[in-house]
C-alpha cells in the first residue's frame, strides 16, 4: 500500500526521521472509501487491520498512531481488533482519538485550545464534520493534541501559501501556551520535498519563538494551597509569565490569578489594590500569559481548586506583549483539499 515503483515511501520517511533524530508516527484513516471492500464491514475490517499490521511491523518503533474520525460518523469499526494489533506490535505508541486513545482531539483543526483545558474527560469529539461526541466508559486521562496545517489545506497546492509567522504565533500561544501538544502538518510539495516558502516560514517562526522564550527568568517558588509566591533574585522587567502545575496527583487548578506582590507587604499577604497581571482557568503542563511590561521582584499567584499545586513559575522579557493573531479559521472543505 505504501510502495511505489522502485521504492517505499513510508520507509523513506521513516529513514529520514531516524537520520534527523525525530520520532516517527503514522496516520491511517479508517475512512478509506477507495477500498473495494469498504462497503463490506467484515472484509474491510480485515483489510484495514492488515494495513495496520504492515505499518506496525515494517518501519521500526512508532511514537504515535493517528486515527482520524473524519467521515466515519455512523460507521462501526472493529476497534478491538485494531487495538490488538497495536498491543502486539507497538504497545508503547500513543493512540490518537479513536479505538482506545491515549490522547484526544482538541475539537477543531485550527490548532486552538480553549480555557479550560482538561486532561481527564468523560467524552471526546470525533470529527470536524459533526458536532457529536463519543462517550467514554469512564473518566480517562486524555490530554489533548491540537492539529493544524501550515497551509489552508492539508495537502500542498500551488495556489496556497503557508500561514504567516503572526498566525503561527497565535497558534502557539493557544496550544502549547495552554498546556496542550501541537501537531503541525507540513505537506510535501510536488517534488516530494518541504516547499521553500514553507521551510522559510518555519525558520522565521522558530527564530521568533527562540527570541522570545530562549532565556527564561526563573523564580523561587514558595507557598501552598491557594496562595503561592514567586520571588526573583532581583527586580526584573517582564512581559510574559509562565506557570506550570504539579499534577502528579491529578490536575487540580480550576482557576488562577497572577498579581504584583508589593515588596512592602509580607510575602503571602494580600496587598491592598494589588495589580492583576493575568488570570485564567486551567494551568496544566504550561500556561503562558503575555502581559504589559512591568518591573517586579515578587509575584503572588492565587489558585482555586482542590489542593492545587504549582511546579514552577518563570518569566520572560520578550520585548513584546503580543500573542500573535489567528488570521483565519479552517473549514471542513479546506481540511480535505485534493492535492494538485
Amino acid at each position: 500500500m505504501a510502495r511505489r515503483a522502485g521504492g517505499d515511501v513510508v520507509a523513506e520517511v521513516a529513514r529520514a526521521c531516524r537520520e534527523a533524530g525525530m520520532p516517527f508516527g503514522l496516520y491511517l484513516s479508517p475512512w478509506d472509501r477507495n477500498a473495494a471492500c469498504y462497503d463490506d464491514p467484515d472484509a474491510y475490517d480485515r483489510f484495514y487491520q492488515a494495513q495496520l499490521r504492515e505499518l506496525c511491523t515494517g518501519y521500526g518503533r512508532l511514537v504515535e498512531l493517528w486515527f482520524d474520525g473524519a467521515g466515519s460518523h455512523g460507521r462501526a469499526y472493529d476497534w478491538d481488533g485494531v487495538m490488538a494489533v497495536i498491543d502486539q506490535f507497538q504497545p508503547q505508541a500513543m493512540v490518537f482519538n479513536m479505538g482506545r486513545p491515549t490522547i484526544r482531539w482538541i475539537g477543531n483543526e485550527d490548532g486552538l485550545a480553549a480555557d479550560p483545558v482538561h486532561y481527564v474527560v468523560e467524552s471526546t469529539e470525533v470529527s470536524n464534520y459533526v458536532s457529536d461526541t463519543a462517550a467514554l466508559d469512564a473518566p480517562r486521562y486524555l490530554p489533548p493534541e491540537c492539529d493544524v496545517s501550515l497551509r489552508r489545506g492539508w495537502f500542498w497546492a500551488r495556489d496556497d501559501e503557508p500561514k504567516s509567522a503572526e498566525h503561527l504565533l497565535g497558534i502557539y500561544y493557544r496550544s502549547v501556551g495552554m498546556g496542550t501538544n501541537l501537531l503541525l502538518n507540513v505537506p510535501p510539495d510536488d517534488r516530494g520535498l518541504i516547499g521553500d516558502d514553507d521551510a522559510a516560514r518555519l525558520r522565521q517562526w522558530r527564530t521568533e519563538l527562540d527570541r522570545r522564550f530562549a532565556w527564561p527568568i526563573r523564580a523561587h517558588l514558595s507557598g501552598s494551597g491557594d496562595v503561592w509566591t514567586a520571588t526573583f533574585e532581583d527586580p526584573v522587567t517582564i512581559d510574559h509569565v509562565e506557570l506550570a502545575e504539579d499534577y502528579d496527583d491529578g490536575q487540580r487548578i480550576g482557576a488562577h490569578r497572577v498579581l504584583i506582590d508589593d515588596d512592602a507587604a509580607p510575602a503571602g499577604t494580600d496587598p491592598a489594590g494589588a495589580e492583576v497581571l493575568a488570570a485564567g482557568l486551567s494551568v496544566g503542563h504550561k500556561r503562558l500569559h503575555a502581559v504589559s511590561p512591568v518591573t517586579v521582584r515578587r509575584l503572588r499567584i492565587e489558585l482555586r481548586g482542590p489542593s492545587p499545586r504549582l511546579r514552577s513559575v518563570r518569566a520572560y522579557r520578550a520585548g513584546t506583549s503580543g500573542s500573535g493573531r489567528v488570521e483565519y479559521r479552517a473549514t471542513p472543505t479546506s481540511r480535505r483539499r485534493t492535492p494538485r
